[in-house]
């Protein structure tokens, strides 16, 4: 994944983003973040609220561009689909915190309540299972 990557997904609506971002991980089944295990742990941004969100991407080049700066010593890391419906929704819910969805610096990401993200997933996943099954 090259810097075009970026523009591209400037240039779609936010709406087009968010489909992006479902499909993508609705057919791999994980999401990804960047992690640093020594010192801060997961990848979060802040939002206008002053609220910690995790920042997630779809494909793992996404996550490691951003892997600069403050970010710099995070290495990209993985998020079973299924293990984050389960339990990382009802975390990042403990903790007042949310998620940013493919956040990119000096631009900023999708802030999508964590309710609706779950629901979202879950129809997504729903709809790659529906057409794997008639593949077949």
């Amino acid at each position: 994944m090259r810097e075009d990557w970026l523009e591209h997904i400037k240039a779609m609506s936010p709406e087009d983003q968010y489909k992006y971002f479902l499909n993508r991980v609705a057919e791999f089944e994980v999401l990804w973040g960047l992690y640093d295990e020594k010192n801060n742990g997961w990848a979060m941004t802040v939002s206008d609220e002053n609220k910690e969100r995790l920042a997630l991407w779809p494909e793992p080049e996404m996550a490691r561009l951003n892997a600069q700066d403050v970010w710099k010593k995070y290495r990209t890391e993985t998020l079973d689909l299924y293990g984050f419906l389960e339990h990382g929704i009802e975390e990042l819910e403990a903790a007042d915190r949310g998620v940013s969805i493919m956040y990119i610096p000096d631009y900023g990401g999708l802030e999508v309540e964590l309710p609706y993200l779950a629901r979202d997933l879950r129809e997504a996943i729903h709809i790659e299972e529906e057409e794997a099954n008639s593949s077949e």
